[in-house]
């Protein structure tokens, strides 16, 4: 009777429900038909009642209609007030948001008012009306502004003051702002034309965020400043501009310091921005500095954009007509640049974060295809976000020039700053002694996996371990074990636990050890994973008061939480580092080889710790890549003190960990649009390995190894646990194989040389559909291939070549003059086989094309030398 009556109560729920949800639709309904019949006094009062009872796309219908019904009783401000709030809400339905866009441009346009950023945020808008959209996009083709400044201007001296702009002019470069609102009015880098247009827009060029007592957030940004006041530094030789924004509206008082220089006689611009918050009971929660508008040059949607998304993309400029993000140091952002290139004339704009030190913040792109615009801006977290009154100086400076090249000259310009920081100091693959010399050689990546309820045993992993030790003919291999201890599993939970929920200092799983000392003896060497943030409260009621002063808090005091359900640790926590050490050291006393960080070498900005007992500031700034770091450092040094031999690696970390890893996880095998951004910046700094090979089809399996293999990514992960592991048909084995000789012989060129620009094929390569093998989506890759690397060790160029095409495929590679690769004209060319053996084919002076015919899954490899 009990089953029965609680079923009947749950019916009788959904059926009010459903009845209450009817009724109030009946209600806007009459509400809107007193609207249509010209009763707009009575449609007013009829819906003012009915809103608070409303909800999603009947609450968006009902608001605008309020809106109207203002307006047909000529209460003009307030019917602004609503068609302003529906259109920038983000909540508003798509197609009602995109309908109140207009009717408050028509506002804007009766009282004299530029409707231009209402029309642009229409276009961002997801799910509007077309024709809504048709209307926005002809408006602002029909009324682009005339140029301020299209043609750079005749400036003879290096600091510019006049009635019309004040700036610096060097010989290479020339920046102007407008001197009654501070707004960019032109930058010409290298002499080429104007490409910044925050002026003749009216956009900012900064905005601040700040947060009252009762969490109500209030926005200023450039064009709310009541002054704005100049200087010029006394150096002549570094030219540089600094210009005071004075902000006094009725609930902001602040000054803004937006600081401009050029170093060197430098093309490239670098800005730094700093506030005094003199509204000491409001809390600066975010700064968005700079906000740009850019000029792209040539054919504007066919820009190619280069952005930092995960290992790097490049994507046409027209598929940013919505507005995307990245989150740095985050899963999305591991590096801090950007850059515009038109394909055909080489001209390219660069943009880039130049922030050693980790703080956390928000790439955001946009495009607008009336005006032709490329919208950049950059939201930053200051520090000590969480107190009232907080200031804030970014301790970095932002780059702005233009460049000749595409994506990778872009990479190169980053690659010169990463290379003198910290992350770069024990120095690329091939001279660092610190990286286990076995791993830089590894064939592949396996992962073991032990859990009572799927039946993963020691059994199950020992044989999947000794047929790989078989295939791989006994060569040191990585590995990494999950739970390594049984625990109480969460129920109705398929996917595995990501918190560690063995707690602390858990007995082996039984078997475990004798099992690590088995696939020890047969080359195998296994690290172990252990999460380094995330933790199961309910493990132990105890542990849970232990730990409790390690957590997370948000900016209330309230834990952190993973999923809404597991307890985060701030890594900055003594108690929690000593746990964390203290676990590490029991694991490899345990027999491991290594150690695994689950969630380490990266952030979640909404994971931010503003606990100030754990000796950091209140939120805001670099606090979790600081913490990280910390914890790392001592990781390390514990690790590798027992046994230089053991590594470490992490999971899918930032630019700035190759200091403390041997290795990192990749998120992504291959994905659409994929560059070798990544690879190219610090790929020879530290090793990374494949996310997974699933074994369904090994011929699409092939595909993805070669995409990790032609990048010096370690194969993988390969699942021991699985009932299929080892490649089975003669493609999958002999493909794996070749790609693990390769790797051995060419080791100074995939996996620790310095990548280089590719080569170009003489022909259009086709493309072939591959299964990517995390999400299983359809991606199009290019059928053939090519990287090229330059060696440590003795200068000379590797050049890999594969196809992953079902069929044969040739072409030509064309080859730069030898002078570009800082060879001799002499130099010699040879093709290498699988075993390392290589045969002489010509000097490159003669040879300017080189002649590429492989099978399906061929590979071809080539070294360039004086010798």
């Amino acid at each position: 009777m009990t089953e029965l009556t609680t079923i009947f109560k749950r019916l009788t729920f959904i059926i009010i429900l459903a009845v209450s949800f009817s009724i109030q639709g009946a209600e806007s309904d009459s509400a809107i038909a007193l609207f249509k019949t010209r009763k707009y006094q009575q449609a007013n009062a009829a819906l003012l009642k009915i809103l608070p009872q409303l909800h999603g796309r009947e609450l968006s219908k009902a608001t605008l209609y309020l809106a109207y019904s203002y307006e047909k009783l000529r209460k003009y401000p307030e019917a602004e007030k609503v068609f302003k709030k529906l259109a920038k809400n983000p909540a508003t339905w798509g197609r009602h948001r995109t309908e109140a866009c207009l009717a408050y441009v028509n506002i804007l346009k009766r009282t004299g008012k530029d409707p231009r950023k209402v029309y642009e945020q229409l276009l961002n808008i997801p799910g509007g009306h077309p024709k809504h959209r048709a209307k926005a996009l002809n408006y602002l083709k029909a009324h682009k502004p005339t140029l301020t400044y299209d043609q750079k201007p005749k400036l003879s001296k290096i600091y510019v003051k006049s009635p019309k702009s004040y700036g610096l002019n060097t010989a290479s470069a020339t920046v102007l702002f407008n001197p009654k609102n501070g707004l960019p009015v032109a930058f010409w880098s290298g002499n080429k034309r104007n490409i910044l247009l925050n002026s003749d827009y009216k956009a900012p060029l900064w905005k601040l965020h700040f947060m009252t007592k009762n969490g109500k957030q209030i926005k200023i940004d450039t064009l709310d400043a009541s002054g704005v006041k100049f200087s010029f530094g006394k150096d002549k030789t570094k030219p540089e501009l600094n210009i005071t924004y004075i902000v006094n509206t009725e609930t902001v008082s602040a000054d803004v310091i937006v600081k401009v220089k050029f170093s060197d006689q430098s093309k490239f611009l670098k800005m730094s921005i700093a506030v005094q918050n003199k509204s000491k009971d409001l809390r600066l929660w975010e700064l968005d500095f700079p906000k740009l508008l850019l000029r792209p040059f040539g054919n504007a949607e066919n820009n190619q954009v280069v952005y930092p998304w995960r290992r790097g993309r490049v994507q046409k400029m027209k598929r940013f007509a919505h507005s995307t993000y990245q989150e740095y140091p985050g899963s999305s952002a591991r590096f801090q640049f950007i850059a515009l290139s038109s394909p055909k004339s080489k001209d390219s704009i660069y943009f880039a974060s130049m922030d050693n030190e980790g703080n956390e913040k928000i790439f955001r792109e946009s495009f607008n295809p009336a005006t032709k615009i490329f919208n950049l801006s950059v939201t930053q977290f200051p520090l000590n976000r969480g107190i009232a009154g907080n200031n804030a100086k970014l301790p970095y400076e932002f780059k702005l020039g233009c460049f000749k090249g595409d994506w990778f000259d872009a990479a190169k310009i980053y690659r010169k700053w990463w290379q003198q920081q910290a992350w770069a100091a024990k120095g690329p693959l091939a001279l660092n002694k610190n990286v286990p010399e076995w791993l830089k050689k590894a064939p592949v990546f396996l992962r073991f996996y032990l859990r009572v309820s799927r039946n993963y045993g020691i059994a199950r992993n020992l044989k999947g371990a000794m047929a790989w030790a078989n295939f791989l003919e006994q060569r040191p291999t990585p590995a990494t074990l999950y739970h390594y201890s049984q625990f109480k599993e969460p129920k109705n939970r398929k996917k595995y636990p990501v918190a560690e929920y063995y707690g602390y200092c858990a007995p082996p799983y039984p078997g475990l050890e004798d099992f690590l000392g088995k696939i020890k003896g047969v080359n195998i060497r296994t690290n172990v994973f252990l999460q380094s943030e995330i933790f199961n409260q309910d493990h132990d009621a105890k542990d849970r008061e232990f730990l409790r002063e390690t957590l997370r808090s948000d900016v209330n005091g309230k834990p952190v939480m993973y999923l809404k359900e597991r307890w985060i640790a701030c890594r900055q926590s003594k108690r929690w580092r000593k746990r964390y050490l203290e676990m590490t050291k029991h694991l490899l006393d345990m027999g491991f080889d290594g150690l695994y960080m689950d969630t380490f070498g990266k952030n979640k900005i909404n994971h931010e710790c503003f606990n100030t007992k754990h000796e950091h500031p209140c939120g805001g700034g670099n606090i979790d890549n600081f913490s990280q770091r910390g914890m790392g450092k001592q990781v390390a040094k514990m690790v590798k003190g027992i046994n230089k031999d053991f590594y470490i690696g992490g999971e899918a970390s930032v630019e700035s960990f190759p200091d403390i890893l041997d290795y990192k996880l990749n998120a992504t095998n291959v994905y659409k649009d994929m560059a070798s951004v990544e690879r190219a910046l610090y790929g020879d700094y530290i090793l990374s390995h494949g996310r997974v090979v699933r074994g369904k089809d090994e011929n699409n399996d092939n595909k993805i190894i070669a995409m990790d293999f032609i990048e010096g990514v370690i194969p993988g992960r390969y699942f021991c646990s699985s009932k299929k592991s080892v490649p089975t048909t003669k493609i999958g084995k002999e493909f794996l194989k070749k790609v693990i000789r390769y790797t051995e012989n060419a080791v100074d060129y995939l996996r620790t040389g310095e990548m280089l620009h590719s080569l170009k094929f003489s022909k259009p390569v086709p493309e072939v559909v591959v299964v990517e093998s995390v999400r299983e989506r359809k991606i199009k890759l290019p059928a053939l291939k090519n990287a090229v690397y330059r060696s440590w060790k003795d200068k000379s160029i590797g050049i890999v070549v594969i196809n992953i095409a079902n069929k044969e495929s040739e072409n030509q590679l064309i080859l730069p003059k030898a002078s570009e690769w800082k060879l001799s004209p002499k130099a010699q060319i040879y093709k290498m086989a699988p075993d390392g053996k290589k045969q002489f084919i010509v000097s490159m002076n003669k040879l300017k094309r080189l002649k590429i015919k492989l099978p399906s899954n061929g590979i071809a490899f080539y070294i360039v030398s004086n010798k």
